[in-house]
């Protein structure tokens, strides 16, 4: 029982050698195999093209790219310039609808001051009355107590 393979670790044999360098071929069968399948193989796909008409053609392709993105910017712009002016607009409707609100809040007031004139007058008469018996209510209390103090001191 010899085993034909050798270890990694052995030393090669110049047999070993010599069969790794020559290359056999055997000719008999490659003959049949080229009878069968023909010399030539047919390859279907499409020639390359040359890198030229390759580059012209995404250079237009590129240009079509950009027109429609110059198109579509310019759409977008005309659109929000639009929005800007509805914008504004509405804007100037509000300030003016403001203005109008002020103006007719000092015309109201003004005449709210007419005719309140007198209603406040008697309110601030009122007010200035309750102040009056509100003091006087408290200063009874100081009232009585000097009250009893004199009566003290006239009775000692």
């Amino acid at each position: 029982m010899k085993s034909s393979s050798k270890g990694i670790l052995k030393k090669q044999s110049q047999h070993d050698i010599d069969m790794k360098k020559e290359l056999h071929w055997d000719e008999h069968t490659i003959q049949q195999q080229d009878l069968e399948r023909g010399n030539k193989t047919k390859i279907d796909e499409p020639k390359t093209p040359y890198e030229d008409e390759i580059i012209q053609q995404n250079q237009q392709e590129d240009k079509i790219e950009v027109e429609d993105e110059i198109e579509q910017d310019l759409v977008e712009a005309q659109l929000n310039k639009q929005k800007l002016q509805q914008q504004h607009q509405k804007k100037l409707d509000i300030e003016e609808l403001n203005k109008r609100l002020k103006e007719d809040l000092e015309r109201e007031r003004k005449n709210m001051d007419d005719d309140d004139s007198a209603e406040e007058e008697e309110k601030r008469k009122k007010h200035d009355e309750f102040v009056k018996k509100r003091k006087q209510h408290y200063n009874e209390k100081n009232l009585i107590r000097d009250a009893m103090h004199k009566k003290q001191f006239e009775d000692q």
